[in-house]
């Protein structure tokens, strides 16, 4: 790793440090972003992984790009172009292409209808697209109200969601979405079948509603039907389905209104799986709770957590997290990456990855990885 490299993953674990993530707001335009080519491994049964095998266990290079952000829903992926344009390729079934008259796309189809475009976020049928302005568009999946728009109708080419400005993250769940502004308040809306929307019922709401049980909120993650929130001292909450453990609070007991979650400190990033979670502490310990029926815990001879555990098995302390559906990764302090679970058991495995890791999503059975241009 050159010296630019070294600067940029530092400057990087002191951005996560301070915030949680990334926002949106953090760039002005998609070009500010680092660009890379893409990398895909995992299931390709609809063509997400734009490759002509059915499957593939190592990261395989695509040729696609460059790109500047790259997501994984259920069997779709979406990429986010310097120019601020984004591409949309495999499953279409639910109109998460954003567009008509294909089952499924093995290349990448423009999203038509979007512009200056800064961050993505992709769900397990649905997406999302957040402008320069802080103005989020969806399209997909929307039977659930998990576009936000305030019908229960898929669309087929984006809308906007009225209700959301001043937006720095939106995250996907399966059939529920949260959104993060600036002043640290979060919203959910959709699916609310386990209470994955916090707002201490089990209604389903088509429009974003606040929660005002959560304040100086720097990062939020969604998984299945679950949801993460980390403030701004490091304290991790937790709500939605917890029949894998998945929200830590020692119980498996869903909950329709935050938790915290205990035995965490100093907590400076959050991620959400399918059925599991993770979080990274200032020292760059990662912890992780929830399934582990493939091993994406980390952690050997356990079913399941309900609380958070170290995961010792990695040598070095980690300075990003990320989650797939079925599995998880870190990334070092050295720059090596390391995946556990869906594909490799539960012991963490180096993957080779050339030049520097830009960005990572998983979806449920298969991973996209942006690397920088040598």
């Amino acid at each position: 790793m050159n010296m630019y490299s070294k600067a940029a993953l530092f400057a990087c674990t002191l951005l996560f440090a301070a915030t949680g993530c990334v926002p949106a707001s953090f760039y002005r335009t998609a070009a500010d972003l680092p660009s890379g080519m893409m990398l895909a491994m995992g299931d390709n049964r609809a063509g997400q992984l734009a490759l002509d095998s059915d499957e593939t266990e190592q990261l395989t290079v695509t040729g696609l790009g460059p790109y500047v952000k790259v997501r994984a829903g259920a069997a779709h992926s979406i990429a986010l172009a310097p120019d601020g344009n984004v591409w949309a390729w495999g499953d279409n079934s639910r109109a998460q292409l954003g567009m008509t008259g294909l089952d499924s796309a093995n290349r990448p189809v423009k999203v038509a209808g979007l512009e200056d475009i800064v961050d993505i976020a992709c769900g397990e049928w649905h997406n999302f697209a957040t402008d320069k302005f802080g103005a989020v568009w969806a399209w997909g999946r929307n039977d659930k109200g998990q576009l936000g728009d305030g019908t229960r109708q898929n669309r087929f080419t984006p809308v906007r969601i009225p209700l959301l400005r001043g937006v720095v993250d939106v995250r996907c769940g399966g059939e529920h979405s949260a959104a993060l502004r600036r002043d640290g308040s979060v919203f959910t809306w959709g699916s609310n079948e386990f209470g994955q929307l916090g707002l201490a019922e089990f209604k389903s709401v088509a429009t974003p509603v606040r929660l005002h049980s959560l304040k100086a909120i720097t990062a939020i993650a969604c998984g299945a039907d679950h949801v993460l929130a980390l403030d701004r001292d490091g304290n991790v909450f937790s709500w939605g389905s917890n029949d894998k453990g998945q929200l830590g609070d020692h119980s498996y007991i869903d909950r329709n209104r935050p938790v915290h979650v205990t035995g965490l400190s100093h907590i400076t990033a959050i991620e959400a799986g399918y059925l599991h979670s993770l979080a990274l502490n200032d020292i760059g310990t990662v912890y992780a709770w929830g399934s582990n029926e493939n091993g994406q815990l980390g952690i050997v001879d356990i079913q399941n957590s309900t609380r958070p555990l170290g995961v010792t098995s990695l040598r070095r302390p980690a300075a990003r997290i990320f989650c797939g559906g079925y599995n998880s990764f870190a990334l070092d302090t050295k720059g090596i990456l390391f995946s556990w679970g869906y594909l490799y058991s539960g012991s963490p495995n180096a993957l080779a990855v050339p030049g520097d890791l830009l960005d990572l999503s998983a979806g449920w059975r298969h991973t996209l990885v942006l690397h920088s241009r040598r």
